[in-house]
């Protein structure tokens, strides 16, 4: 169970609670706060009750099967309480911490803010000013010091700006590999929570993270899985073979990183670890060779409130987290081109929130990847805006995510926006499991088939549109892909396809069909896996195609053959109520007061004078009076999430512009063509038009000197008027604020207290 700790403040009270925390006007002022509203959110703390609950609520809606789901609002996101005892008030807020040190001078260098991180003890933040700071080829490394974080004055006040192979890493760079592909002996079965292996080398318990391998299906071998061939049954199949994808993938695709919660000796030089939380799968078996490997992980290490460009730097990851439990990445601005700005491997329970990721690439270059994520478990993907490129992109293994209220926009892909769509969440490789997908708004979700199999992947509230607006698509258009061997999918409660999609459902991996679902489509010589179609659960979900809500009986996977497969069947639901959330302790709040943090959204920033509440939940069978998103009503069953009201409403910062003439322009049929000099590229997204032609537009096409985009009728001669590209957003998370909860529960009366009179 995940609280939220009331903040006390007695004046003369004998003691804080254990835990508690003190806010005050100075500590505001550090986030750019007016003491005042401060001061209201400290009133409102006192009165806030505790975020809990008694159950997940994707389990006891009744709605799925236990052996469907996990725990997400148990274990995804941060831990109650970090290996140092500092208390996390939920799983998307990390502790407040006091500063270390003096703030450190914009212009200082990487080995100096290394230095000032290596010096201060847990539970501590050492604070950036405002300006930016060229590191060059530099490194900042957080993993090396455990609990501490690299905190800005604010993605609008403090940018670090990288070049060559610089970036930043969670990795502890002065470990290494200390579980070295151990053999894992006993403790197989599905939620346990003791193993026994035969190495316990540089683990300590409640610090150290293990991941945990096994072969794929039919082989065995440690690491390689050398012996045996795959075999594919009718149940959960692991495969990364040509057998069940096009290209293949890695020989041991399963996996889990757990948390080791003690360590004892089991004799004969084998250990039995305690983990947590236990073991998702039901399939872990010892003819797959089972094993753990781990790292020197770090732990509580955290990087907010900055600006990261690493649109000049050469590595392939501006910044790599890795190796490392309850960590986060909050409030940050990250600047790419065609590399990763955020890498994900082998960490648990870490929290990647309020951020916003801008590629700066060329329409009808590479897709950019902002996020990659590999070998992950329980990490809690939140309230991020993507803009130009995927979200993210999985490179199989993970276990347990969450990837919640997300937006996307501005995608578009490398073959003339029709193969493939960018503003799309794509599990790629192959091991992936028990993946939740809520609340977001892009085009597509897409479990595909390239690299191998998924299973237990569960799709709930989510807009997803089926096309890249503006790039108008004629094939390559699918709001949910779960492609051949992606098996056991929960599809609940969507908001599915929009006018470009012209027909239900397809199991072929051709997307002419412009379908709402392709399930079970396998691309290549191999035949249609039968087995995803017939297993997926869709219940309560909305689709262009029917214009209506679906609640099939016909769609529920109520007998499946096999003794494996019927391991995973599901009951017709008995209600057509879903809960809000699946992994949010929270119920339905039509006209605000959440108490979420990160729910109201401020709409003139930085001035904050006004904002706007979204209903919660904001996508969904039982939402009324939606918005038109898009230029497309979805039946009034959605409303743009908070990503991308403040996406819509962030200032541009002008710094990242430059202005290109226009020399020409012409019309026909309802596009706009500017004829532009001096520009390198080919502008994607927003841009600027100034002169008689004012105004902003996305581009449709375009090319190295000339860039289209729709109009409702003929604007007359453009030229002498400028481009301005690109249109990269101003950005600070305090543009996010807190949602008050409606009727919180009063306080309790303080005790303790003493008069004294002067």
């Amino acid at each position: 169970m995940k609280l939220l700790s009331p903040i006390v403040a007695l004046f003369a009270a004998p003691a804080l609670p254990s835990g508690a925390q003190v806010i005050n006007a100075a500590s505001c002022n550090e986030f750019g706060k007016k003491p005042m509203k401060c001061w209201l959110l400290f009133i409102f703390l006192l009165s806030l009750p505790a975020f809990a609950q008694t159950s997940c609520p994707a389990y006891s809606s009744g709605i799925l099967a236990s052996s469907r789901i996990v725990d997400w609002c148990k274990n995804a996101g941060l831990p109650s309480t970090l290996p140092d005892n500092e208390i996390t008030p939920n799983a998307w807020t990390p502790p407040s911490r006091t500063q270390c040190g003096s703030t450190i001078s914009a212009g200082a260098s990487a080995t100096t803010i290394n230095s000032a991180l290596a010096a201060c003890s847990t539970g501590t933040y050492v604070l950036l000013g405002s300006g930016t700071f060229s590191l060059g080829t530099g490194t900042i490394s957080l993993g090396n010091q455990n609990g501490v974080t690299l905190r800005g004055s604010g993605a609008d006040q403090t940018k670090l700006t990288f070049s060559g192979g610089g970036g930043v890493t969670w990795e502890n760079t002065s470990g290494g590999n200390t579980l070295n592909n151990a053999t894992w002996s006993a403790g197989y079965s599905q939620g346990t929570t003791s193993i026994t292996v035969n190495s316990n080398t540089g683990l300590t318990a409640n610090k150290s993270i293990i991941t945990l391998y096994q072969c794929n299906d039919g082989t065995s071998g440690i690491p390689n899985c050398e012996s045996g061939s795959v075999s594919i049954g009718t149940g959960i199949v692991v495969c990364g073979t040509t057998a069940c994808s096009t290209e293949g993938g890695p020989p041991q695709a399963q996996s889990q990183v757990v948390l080791v919660t003690s360590i004892a000796s089991a004799g004969g030089g084998n250990y039995t670890l305690g983990i947590s939380p236990g073991l998702y799968m039901a399939n872990w078996n010892s003819s797959a060779t089972p094993f753990a490997s781990g790292y020197t992980s770090s732990w509580g290490d955290g990087l907010e409130d900055l600006s990261i460009d690493g649109s000049a730097t050469t590595d392939t990851d501006i910044a790599s987290m890795a190796y490392t439990y309850a960590s986060w990445v909050k409030g940050v601005r990250f600047v790419g081109a065609d590399n990763d700005m955020l890498r994900l491997t082998s960490n648990k329970s870490c929290l990647v929130l309020n951020n916003y990721f801008y590629a700066t690439v060329a329409l009808g270059g590479n897709v950019p990847e902002p996020m990659i994520i590999n070998t992950d478990s329980d990490n809690l993907i939140l309230n991020n805006i993507f803009q130009i490129g995927a979200g993210p992109y999985a490179e199989g293994g993970s276990a347990g995510d969450v990837f919640a209220f997300n937006y996307a926009r501005d995608g578009y892909s490398n073959s003339g926006q029709e193969t493939f769509m960018g503003n799309v969440v794509v599990n790629h490789d192959p091991g992936e499991s028990f993946y939740l997908v809520e609340g977001d708004e892009m085009a597509s979700f897409q479990d595909d088939d390239i690299h191998g199999t998924h299973n237990l992947d569960t799709v709930f509230r989510s807009l997803l549109s089926a096309n890249d607006p503006p790039y108008t698509k004629s094939s390559g258009i699918v709001a949910l892909e779960f492609a051949g061997y992606s098996r056991f999918a929960n599809i609940i409660g969507n908001v599915l396809g929009s006018s470009t999609t012209t027909n239900y459902q397809s199991t072929s991996s051709s997307t002419a069909s412009n379908p709402v679902y392709i399930l079970g489509a396998v691309e290549g010589s191999n035949p249609t896996d039968s087995v995803t179609l017939a297993s997926a659960m869709r219940w309560g979900n909305w689709d262009a195609v029917n214009a209506a809500v679906r609640w099939q009986p016909s769609e529920v996977p109520t007998s499946l053959s096999g003794l494996v497969a019927a391991a995973f069947e599901n009951s017709v639901p008995s209600s057509e109520t879903l809960p809000a959330s699946f992994f949010l302790p929270i119920t339905a709040h039509p006209s605000g007061g959440t108490g979420l943090n990160w729910w109201k959204v401020c709409t003139n920033y930085p001035t904050c004078s006004t904002s706007q509440t979204q209903p919660f939940p904001p996508i969904g069978p039982d939402v009324t009076g939606g918005s038109v998103i898009g230029g497309y009503n979805y039946g009034g069953l959605a409303y743009d999430i908070p990503a991308a009201l403040a996406w819509k409403d962030l200032p541009i910062d002008t710094t990242y512009q430059s202005s290109y003439t226009i020399t020409g322009s012409s019309y026909s049929s309802g596009t706009e063509t500017l004829t532009i000099s001096g520009f390198s590229g080919t502008p994607v997204g927003e841009f600027q038009v100034t002169g008689t032609c004012a105004g902003t537009f996305v581009a449709t096409t375009s090319t190295g000197t000339t860039v289209s985009y729709a109009v409702t009728s003929n604007p007359g001669s453009c030229t002498g008027g400028s481009v301005l590209y690109p249109d990269v957003r101003t950005f600070n998370e305090l543009v996010y604020e807190t949602d008050l909860e409606t009727n919180p529960a009063a306080p309790s009366a303080p005790v303790g207290l003493a008069a004294v009179v002067k």
